[in-house]
């Protein structure tokens, strides 16, 4: 953009959600540049990463364009023309499992934060309830679903062909019954939303497991290490509620741990609103990992060595 500073590569990934907004408002990045740098980091990174189900590069650019005209018009909104990625995931039908120490540890740490911000924070135990009834049977019926869609469902991982055939089981009379319970979901869920404004959990139960940790385990293998490191995403996935996923800390090794900030229906604002409270009180941007692929560390383009 004309007059504006050039901005590395690394500047733009590690300004963080605010960072962008602010660039954006004061004509620094335009919305088709942070595209543009988000969908080549995706390129690069897809074939081993894999963190991309659904890329939607045609929209995406548009969307950006169309962001950079309502900006130029004078056009203001929290996150006008930033880019943000959105999360879904498998669901699970079992309650909590135990959680580990270091990451019950960031969790007060960030509760504490959370406090020295203002604003007050308590222990509360989530009303888990008829949950585990109702999700199986979407989760799996779900996969049967997508299984049909794929090109070759032969090449689908076998555990994965297996839970399509209990979803084609599961679904029907059993299904209809799961979906029939949303309303109490709700309801039981919604109760807590009286006594508080957002609910802080852990995004998962353990630290990052090592590539390849499930890759030749059982079905029912699989299952109970996946039950016991992600349980508490799955309530808010089967509500169709709001979460914002923000970093917790680090574990000794230096890996990345997770939390998440849930809210009931319609609170994006308050989200958002918080997360960019933390961001700035951890300055989350200022901390940058080695941009590392196949064990070799790499400069980014652009960047200083």
């Amino acid at each position: 953009m004309s007059g504006a500073p050039a901005r590395t590569r690394g500047e733009l990934a590690f300004a963080g959600l605010a960072g962008q907004a602010h660039l954006l408002a004061r004509g620094e990045v335009s919305s088709v540049e942070l595209v543009q740098r988000s969908l080549e980091a995706i390129a690069a990174t897809q074939g081993t990463l894999n963190a991309f189900r659904c890329v939607r590069e045609p929209a995406a650019r548009a969307e950006a364009e169309q962001a950079d005209r309502r900006l130029a018009a004078g056009e203001r909104a929290p996150l006008l023309g930033v880019p943000v990625a959105s999360r879904t995931m498998s669901t699970s039908p079992f309650a909590p499992a135990p959680l580990n120490p270091v990451l019950r540890r960031e969790i007060h740490r960030l509760a504490d934060v959370l406090a020295g911000l203002g604003h007050h924070v308590e222990d509360a135990e989530l009303p888990y309830g008829v949950f585990g009834v109702g999700v199986l049977p979407r989760s799996v019926a779900g996969v049967s679903v997508w299984a049909r869609r794929v090109p070759e469902p032969a090449a689908l991982d076998p555990r994965t062909r297996h839970n399509a055939r209990v979803g084609r089981l599961l679904g029907g009379p059993v299904l209809r019954a799961a979906r029939a319970l949303e309303a109490p979901m709700r309801w039981q869920m919604a109760h807590l939303f009286t006594r508080f404004d957002v609910v802080l959990t852990p995004t998962t139960a353990q630290p990052p497991l090592p590539v390849g940790a499930i890759d030749r385990l059982s079905d029912w293998e699989t299952d109970k290490l996946t039950v016991a490191s992600c349980p508490y995403t799955w309530p808010w996935n089967a509500l169709g509620w709001p979460v914002v996923n923000v970093p917790a800390g680090l574990t000794d090794d230096g890996l990345p741990l997770g939390a998440q900030l849930l809210g009931p229906a319609a609170s994006e604002p308050e989200l958002i609103s918080l997360a960019a409270a933390l961001e700035d009180a951890e300055r989350w941007h200022e901390r940058r990992p080695p941009n590392t692929v196949g064990h070799q560390t790499h400069a980014i383009e652009g960047d200083p060595a």
